[in-house]
């Protein structure tokens, strides 16, 4: 059932939760200020406490699976779970390797940091009336906080007798000791925050009653120091946490004595990095980058973070939003106006909206159901601002990265005010997967997506109007049924803040406050989708032979084709990620699905910039084309998404096309068979392996002996063997183009003595091709339908020898 504007309509919030349970910490009524929004649905249930807790909804961490998590919270193997800051999940890497290349590119994106004094204002709140008071209770606080210091000032002894407290916020020394840095980075925000409650109390009981204003939120820090994060999938140990809890009664003085606490990536506001001089100021950005991954897997309600570097007495707060981190300029702490600074913004974290802080106020938990839920806005809708709500019953796939898309999915069934099933979320933990997978038939994407700031119509890249047009070409052909995408629902997230206004949730919205500060080359505009689309199929490597991987691929590649003849669209980002299986109930038999259209553009259209001759690298590195990966001016053609269905299938046939067979996989390495080639195709620079790939493609030769001869050694994986030797032939050899067009190396054009005659030079597909150019990847763009066509007709050819051969075997 669609729902109206929240503003205009039935309201939709989240009451007060009861006790609950967060990966087996007790939140109290009211902890997290207003509602459980602000509370993430990676929920473990670990113990029971006397009163009623907050149902479980089924979730997983885990990239290639759905599972079930009751009692306790197994982390995804991390070679299933890279979450590389900047490129996407490898499942050929090594545990090794991915911690190496996240520190090289934390390391990178720390040094593309953009400093804005701008940035802490991102917190005032949005209510005029709400922001006055805060603004008056730091006022109020900072006096206190400086009384404080001139105290402990006249009382304190020689600098071996300083306080923590003392030593922040006014020890002179070259550096400063990391370890005596932690108590007091603790102690100087226990007392800010304690401070901020005993204001909010004496100014509320100053007030009138009839002046309402909201219930702080105060801030914590867990007081165990330098330790790894409960939820994180490496050995790394964070310095200090920074976590929002309702009244800060663990808080006992400014030294922060409290009960011993471990920090949390599931509950966790931010990350706080310290360093005892200003000279590892990169080294504490690059690890708040590397650090501050693990909070999105674990809290899939969050859009955005913020993190807190102090390096000696200088602080910088940070947010990490999708495209670089954006931080303060340095705060001196040992300053009044500094420290006055770090007060206005800690009151104005007390008292801001749920989405200044990163979270997503359309993603809550509904206490008078006992669910959760998720509100999908459609933007197709004749009325403006309705949107339709759903049950999450897991979570398909997680925000693995710091930036790009933060792309989650989740598996709803579709609700309406009359469905009152309050008992569903607490049956969920005894429930089987299958039986979970029957009750939600509705998959939520929800994405972060690039968009141009100054686009007027939209974007050639708009996924749900790309997918919107393909359902109107192809939704009524029935032997692509099954295989595309049908929207339910999809637009732009709105979030509800103080001043009861809609915003639609942008980068420029988020970062209004810095908006004209910022370089457009660095903090890019993004917007925030959802699509609720059906139906929903499973990660391509829980196929459980290699026909019904060739099955699967020729499906999807089918419906590419249709796609890119019929709606003129180019899909340019095909990979084992994107390609799911769904397997009819009646048959037994697999179904390719194409999915994620995130990176596919519009060709052809007269009234649109050509945006396929950009230099663009689009899509998964170890599936990119080589003029993809080598940036080429060239116009992207089918040809570039074929040949990534090539090496798709190379890399399935390489590391194992399911998960038992990636275990026969690590079995023949420990064999010593030596080191796959074709783990070129994912290390080094983006040229390095284009020009890998160009030697391994060039001849038949090349391909048999470097990546087809190392594929799995069993009976079956011949078969993707033979297939593809095949689309490399029909690819790089195709028969019916010239010479110059064949091989993937550059060819020295003056020891070229290919002059066709004018009768052969007809015959030949790229015959009007200019003789001078010598990529043959340009020349084959200009014969690339004729070509796709020819690649289908072997997958198609491949597909009916895999059906006909799973007949025989199930007869």
């Amino acid at each position: 059932m669609t729902r109206s504007n929240p503003n205009t309509g039935q309201k939709r919030s989240s009451p007060e939760p009861d006790d609950s349970s967060l990966h087996g910490k007790s939140i109290k009524p009211g902890q997290d200020g207003s509602s459980s929004k602000s509370k993430n649905i990676y929920v473990v249930e670990q113990k029971t406490p006397n009163k009623q807790r907050k149902p479980t909804p089924v979730v997983s961490g885990s990239t290639h699976n759905e599972q079930q998590y009751s009692n306790s919270c197994s982390s995804t193997p991390s070679v299933n779970r890279s979450g590389h800051v900047h490129g996407h999940t490898n499942f050929g890497s090594t545990e090794k390797e991915v911690v190496a290349e996240r520190k090289k590119e934390a390391r990178l994106a720390a040094s593309r940091t953009v400093e804005t004094d701008k940035i802490t204002d991102a917190v005032i709140p949005r209510s005029l009336e709400v922001a006055q008071m805060a603004k008056q209770i730091a006022t109020a606080v900072s006096g206190s906080l400086e009384e404080h210091i001139q105290d402990k000032l006249l009382n304190s002894g020689s600098n071996t007798e300083i306080t923590p407290f003392l030593y922040l916020t006014s020890h002179v020394a070259t550096s400063l000791d990391e370890k005596r840095m932690y108590p007091a980075i603790e102690s100087l925000l226990a007392f800010i925050s304690v401070a901020i409650n005993q204001a909010h109390e004496q100014i509320t009981k100053a007030t009138d009653t009839s002046f309402s204003q909201p219930l702080p939120r105060s801030l914590a820090t867990p007081n165990q120091f330098d330790r790894k994060p409960a939820g994180a999938d490496s050995n790394h140990r964070i310095d200090m946490a920074l976590n929002t809890k309702h009244v800060p009664s663990a808080i006992v003085d400014e030294n922060g004595k409290q009960d011993s606490q471990r920090p949390d990536y599931s509950d966790m506001l931010a990350v706080l990095e310290a360093k005892g001089s200003v000279d590892k100021q990169d080294d504490a950005y690059a690890q708040l980058i590397e650090y501050s991954r693990n909070i999105y897997p674990h809290q899939h309600n969050r859009r955005f973070v913020w993190g807190l570097t102090v390096c000696k007495n200088a602080l910088r707060i940070c947010i990490l939003q999708n495209d670089a981190l954006v931080a303060s300029p340095p705060i001196d702490l040992k300053s009044a106006e500094g420290r006055l600074a770090l007060v206005r913004w800690c009151t104005n974290v007390t008292f801001c909206d749920e989405d200044q802080l990163g979270y997503d106020s359309t993603i809550y938990f509904n206490d008078a159901k006992r669910r959760w839920e998720i509100k999908v806005f459609d933007d197709a809708s004749a009325e403006k601002d309705m949107f339709k709500v759903f049950e999450i019953l897991t979570c398909m796939r997680v925000a693995e990265r710091v930036f790009g898309r933060h792309t989650r999915c989740f598996r709803c069934r579709e609700i309406d005010d009359n469905d009152n099933s309050s008992t569903l979320s607490e049956d969920l933990s005894r429930l089987t997967l299958e039986e979970i997978c029957e009750l939600g038939n509705v998959l939520v994407k929800d994405a972060w997506a690039h968009t141009d700031r100054d686009a007027e119509d939209g974007s050639s890249r708009d996924e749900i109007a790309l997918l919107n047009d393909i359902n109107k070409a192809l939704g009524d052909k029935t032997e692509l049924s099954g295989r595309l995408p049908t929207v339910l629902a999809a637009g732009v997230v709105r979030q509800q803040g103080g001043d009861g206004q809609l915003h639609l949730d942008t980068v420029d919205d988020v970062l209004a406050v810095a908006k004209q500060e910022l370089p457009a080359d660095k903090v890019h505009q993004r917007v925030h989708k959802r699509i609720a689309m059906t139906p929903i199929g499973k990660n391509l490597r829980e196929v459980q032979c290699v026909d019904e991987l060739i099955i699967a691929a020729a499906d999807a590649m089918e419906v590419h084709s249709a796609i890119s003849r019929e709606c003129q669209i180019l899909h340019r980002d095909i990979s084992s990620n994107n390609i799911l299986i769904r397997r009819n109930d009646d048959t037994g038999r697999v179904n390719g699905i194409l999915i994620d259209y995130d990176c596919a553009l519009r060709i052809g259209n007269d009234n649109e910039p050509d945006r396929t001759c950009r230099p663009d690298m689009t899509g998964t590195l170890p599936y990119m084309s080589i003029g993809n990966l080598s940036q080429s001016s060239v116009a992207r053609t089918a040809l570039d998404d074929w040949e990534s269905i090539i090496y798709v299938l190379c890399w399935l046939g390489t590391f194992g096309v399911n998960y038992g067979d990636e275990v026969l996989h690590q079995v023949e390495e420990d064999a010593k068979r030596g080191t796959p080639h074709i783990y070129s195709w994912r290390t080094g620079t983006s040229i390095n392996i284009a020009e890998a790939k160009r030697n391994d493609m060039n001849s038949q030769s090349n391909f048999r002996s470097r990546i087809a001869n190392r594929f799995i050694k069993k009976p079956d994986y011949a078969h993707l063997k033979k297939l593809v030797i095949a689309l490399r032939n029909k690819l790089i050899d195709n028969p019916n183009v010239s010479d110059l067009a064949k091989g993937s190396l550059y060819i020295d054009d003056d020891e070229s003595t290919y002059e066709p005659a004018a009768d052969i030079e007809e015959k030949y597909l790229d015959s009007k091709c200019d003789k001078d150019e010598c990529d043959q990847f340009v020349r084959r763009a200009s014969c690339a339908d004729l070509i796709a066509n020819d690649l289908l007709d072997v997958m198609i050819q491949a597909r009916n020898e895999a059906v006909s051969r799973l007949n025989k075997t199930n007869k």
